[in-house]
């Protein structure tokens, strides 16, 4: 079998470096675990497992880690004070904020406690605000307060004033949706785990070896060399993000859910539109049971977006720009803010696309005799229940497969995140100066990552 190129890590005086080391692949080389897919959710179980020190190597069919799914939602962390309680979702996205606002505030990966804005804006919904109000407290998010209108618009002054009342909800916050994910991947490659990008997982068979324990045998197309090759692991992850139902064909001929991707449109206004604004907070309406609805929210990096849309599609890779949902989208900017003034002709777009199943939950399944877990239809709250969620994956692992597990002194943990976070700080601060937007890209121990999600694109150039 001929050596296959992998991205791995090595330490150098400490500091995180990757380069392409030649591997051999034969029957000898079995890993603990394959995980199918580098989004966010993907990348944070390959952390997870790499520091009870497991040998992982994580497969991505794009030429690019975090993309699909991650590569464009609207960059906001949630607490999950509208989730359905005794859900999946919403353990995993309660657990997920307490740990990610701890990485953040630890490591200095940069968010903002910008607090999230329910807004009433007919008696309808004015009437729901106690409801969500009581939903929130009994989730245990206690912080929770319902601002009438007088008070709502001193608080967000800009606010439009026919908003009629509003649920604070004062732990949402915004952050750096790719540098969060960057982390979770080097952290993982620090700790010796595997990336073969530009490689799609095609098939697979569970066989047994010399000794009588059985492992997968994963078939993908490498389309860099343009090869097949095969990859050997114990216990297979499908973080497959829209491809979900798609790779789990590859275990269970019928899978019991199926991917229909929903498509998010956001509108991206220039910094100096947000710095004029000033909010306080992020605006989103009474959510419906399909949809958080359309909001304002000022990124991280000080843009002003409107969105997201959401619409039902076919295609899984491409969402494209409608001019229509454009128009909308400017329209509702109007309603939402007051006095609300922008150059028709200087604003920008982008489209995320998310991994809606025909369940309300997530779906998250350990096949304990097929040596497969299932991680799919994690929608809209990858980002921020994605600690949550590998959390939880690790548990099933460890009540269903028999793998020694050795946890990773804190203290080192720590010491390797916050160089891996400056490490990437300084590779984003060097992108100050470059105005070419489609040609973003942090370089981190000789290895080229490409920024995926467009709100740092803009934030660096817009």
């Amino acid at each position: 079998v001929r050596g296959v190129s992998y991205i791995t890590a090595v330490k150098l005086d400490g500091i995180l470096t990757s380069n392409y080391n030649s591997i051999s692949l034969d029957m000898n080389t079995v890993f603990n675990v394959a995980i199918i897919g580098a989004g966010i959710v993907g990348s944070a179980v390959a952390r997870e497992f790499s520091l009870v020190g497991l040998k992982v190597v994580i497969l991505e069919a794009s030429k690019d880690v975090l993309c699909g799914a991650s590569g464009g939602n609207s960059g906001i962390l949630h607490c999950g004070f509208d989730t359905e309680p005794d859900t999946l979702e919403s353990k995993c996205v309660q657990r997920g904020w307490c740990l990610l606002y701890q990485v953040q505030k630890s490591y200095g990966i940069p968010f903002k406690e910008s607090g999230l804005l329910l807004v009433a804006w007919n008696e309808e919904q004015k009437e729901q605000l106690l409801l969500l109000e009581e939903k929130s407290r009994l989730l245990g998010i206690k912080d929770v307060k319902i601002l009438q209108k007088k008070e709502l618009l001193e608080y967000e002054p800009h606010l439009n004033d026919k908003a009629l009342g509003a649920l604070l909800v004062p732990k949402e916050c915004v952050v750096d949706p790719w540098m969060t994910g960057m982390y979770f991947l080097l952290h993982a490659l620090h700790n010796d785990a595997k990336l073969l990008k530009n490689c799609r997982v095609t098939s697979g068979e569970l066989v047994n070896s010399e000794s009588g324990d059985r492992h997968w045998k994963l078939k993908y197309w490498d389309n860099t060399n343009n090869v097949e090759e095969y990859i050997y692991a114990t216990l297979v992850i499908n973080c497959a993000g829209n491809f979900g139902d798609v790779v789990e064909k590859i275990h269970e001929h019928n899978p019991d859910f199926q991917i229909k991707p929903r498509k998010g449109q956001f509108l991206v206004f220039p910094k100096s539109v947000g710095q004029k604004l000033g909010l306080r907070s992020v605006i989103f309406p009474i959510p419906t049971p399909k949809t958080k609805g359309v909001g304002v929210i000022t990124t991280i990096y000080g843009n002003l977006i409107i969105g997201p849309t959401a619409q039902d599609q076919d295609d899984r890779i491409q969402g494209t720009v409608d001019p229509e949902v454009t128009k909308m989208l400017m329209a509702k900017a109007g309603e939402i803010l007051k006095d609300f003034h922008f150059d028709k002709d200087n604003v920008e777009s982008y489209v995320g696309l998310r991994p809606a199943t025909q369940y309300k939950d997530y779906k998250i399944t350990s096949h304990k005799n097929k040596n497969w877990i299932t991680v799919a239809g994690i929608r809209s709250t990858g980002l921020s229940a994605s600690l949550g969620i590998s959390e939880y994956v690790l548990s099933l692992t460890v009540s269903d497969f028999s793998f020694t597990m050795v946890k990773k002194d804190q203290v080192k943990i720590n010491e390797e995140s916050e160089k891996i976070v400056v490490s990437l700080k300084n590779a984003i601060h060097e992108l100050a100066s470059v105005k070419e937007i489609t040609k973003l890209s942090v370089t981190l121990g000789g290895e080229t990552f490409n920024i995926t999600h467009p709100l740092i694109r803009f934030g660096m150039t817009f």
